[in-house]
């Protein structure tokens, strides 16, 4: 039997909440800002479109709207040419990351339960499946992967002879899909399901997170098809207080350095004694045995007494991933409104802005700034001779209080034991979960002179020479373009500062033909370091 860890989370009051790292980026309330978006309850579903960075917003058997992620902007709506009769249409939709379009219809009872496809947002909806169910099923949807690797989940509010049950369905073209398995989960009378089922991996053994319309969150193991069925495992579990209020909607991401989080939104029975409705909470699972309060977003400025009922605790949450590392977090509360909330770049254990090296009175300087820090320990300074083959030759704690800072931090280690002629450096930089995150790697010619490596961006060259100096120290260069007879064509002086200078030196006026880059440093102008380069 496997070993069930229980989530151990910190109270949190009121006020410590409020202070917290996530940022709103819009908000669309229910009866203000669009005619569809009532507080009828139809608006269940919404996912995130990667292909077309849209938010897809499903009202049951009605419509399918599109919204632009940027701004919450009406856009349009998805065809309907090919939809069936059936009631409960589109009740929950999912998306893959190449931008196919999933829809469930809502089987009330026994019966065929049906799947839409649309390829794209211009396309019809054509039937992916049409499945027989035992029970009310379709409350929740759950996808991942892609093309013929895509994984549909389905599951709603009913039990069957003590099991929460899960339909898998995979398909052999992309397009077509059948139930390959069911995921039974032994759950007594308790619908475990009812309202998330999230895949952590695309893998027809993947990990599930799954939610019930009020109560607590369940991560299950998955096991092998035997006959058409599999066991679900509850491998890990929230307690009944968390997520305050209820919570059905859950979404769970992962960042760039492997940290895990969930969030949740839209809870059951909201009212103004219980608001929670209005709110969104994200939670740190990185550490299942130390689980952390992220924060908290709201959709109103007075919850308590803004917050309309949601007596089914219907919505959802989807994720974007941005280029920086942070996340949008798009939430639905049904009957309430739609959000999007960022989390800033505080949801990954530092942001490392700089990091250079280069050889300073015969040794070896490394330098680096990070422009915020979360619960950062330091870090292990690497040393390769190889760039493949990396040691610890030393570590720098963190400079941040508790290690948390929202401020800029410059660091520095001196390497006065380095040999050879080139010598590779990388940054481990160490989270207090014990979560490890890797730098880029810098390479420093032990024979060099100089603070500072030179590299040209563009060779050949056509409008313009593009020079990258990297410094690991504050100091000014002379640079110096000379053509083959060693005339001189331009010089410019420049202030280079820790981290990366880019010098730009006009070149459309000059004929094709081979050119040389001299840098030079001010206070040590001898041996400056020179790059061929060609028009």
């Amino acid at each position: 039997m496997k070993k069930i860890y229980l989530f151990l989370l910190s109270f949190f009051s009121l006020g410590a909440l409020i202070a917290q790292p996530l940022t709103p980026v819009w908000t669309k309330l229910a009866n203000v800002d669009f005619a569809w978006f009532t507080s009828n309850g139809n608006l269940r579903g919404m996912a995130y479109n990667k292909a077309t960075d849209h938010i897809l917003v499903s009202e049951m058997n009605t419509n399918v709207h599109i919204l632009n992620a940027a701004d919450g902007s009406f856009i349009g709506t998805l065809s309907r040419t090919g939809l069936g009769t059936e009631s409960f249409k589109h009740i929950r939709i999912r998306i893959t990351d190449d931008g196919v379009i999933y829809g469930i219809s809502l089987s009330p009872g026994a019966g065929n339960c049906t799947i839409y496809r649309w390829a794209n947002e211009s396309a019809n909806p054509t039937i992916a499946a049409l499945f027989p169910v035992t029970l009310r099923t379709g409350d929740s949807f759950g996808l991942s992967g892609t093309g013929n690797n895509t994984i549909l989940y389905a599951s709603g509010s009913g039990t069957l002879a003590g099991n929460t049950v899960i339909y898998m369905l995979t398909t052999p073209n992309g397009t077509n899909f059948v139930t390959e398995s069911v995921i039974n989960v032994a759950s007594g009378t308790g619908q475990w399901a009812n309202r998330t089922v999230d895949p952590v991996t695309n893998s027809r053994t993947s990990d599930l997170w799954i939610k019930t319309n009020s109560g607590v969150a369940r991560r299950i193991t998955v096991g092998d098809n035997s006959g058409g069925v599999r066991t679900g495992t509850v491998a890990a579990t929230t307690p009944a207080e968390i997520p305050v209020g209820g919570y059905g909607a859950l979404k769970h991401f992962v960042t760039t350095n492997g940290k895990k989080f969930l969030a949740f939104a839209a809870s059951v029975n909201s009212s103004s004694a219980n608001p929670e409705n209005a709110f969104l909470r994200i939670y740190d699972v990185t550490d299942e045995s130390d689980v952390k309060f992220y924060g908290r977003d709201s959709l109103y400025n007075d919850p308590a007494n803004e917050v309309l009922a949601n007596g089914n605790g219907t919505g959802d949450v989807a994720v974007k991933e941005e280029a920086n590392g942070e996340f949008t977090i798009f939430w639905l509360a049904t009957n309430n409104g739609l959000r999007a909330t960022r989390t800033g770049t505080s949801i990954l254990p530092v942001n490392l802005v700089s990091f250079t090296a280069g050889m300073v009175n015969n040794e070896a300087r490394l330098t680096w700034k990070t422009s915020a820090e979360n619960n950062n320990l330091g870090f292990d300074i690497e040393r390769s001779s190889n760039g493949i083959d990396f040691n610890k030759i030393g570590f720098v704690a963190s400079l941040a209080p508790d290690g948390n800072s929202k401020l800029p931090l410059d660091y520095s280690f001196t390497d006065k034991t380095i040999s050879g002629n080139r010598n590779f450096y990388r940054l481990k930089q160490l989270d207090k979960d014990n979560v490890a995150t890797y730098s880029s790697i810098q390479v420093v010619d032990a024979k060099s002179e100089h603070a500072y490596s030179v590299t040209v961006r563009n060779n050949p060259i056509i409008d313009q020479v593009s020079l990258s100096i990297k410094s690991a120290e504050k100091t000014a260069v002379t640079v110096s373009l000379v053509n083959p007879s060693g005339s001189v064509l331009q010089n410019v002086s420049q202030g280079i500062m820790p981290g990366e200078t880019i010098i730009n030196m006009p070149a459309s006026h000059l004929p094709k033909g081979i050119y040389f880059v001299t840098v030079r440093d001010n206070e040590n102008p001898g041996s400056p370091v020179t790059i061929k380069i060609m028009k």
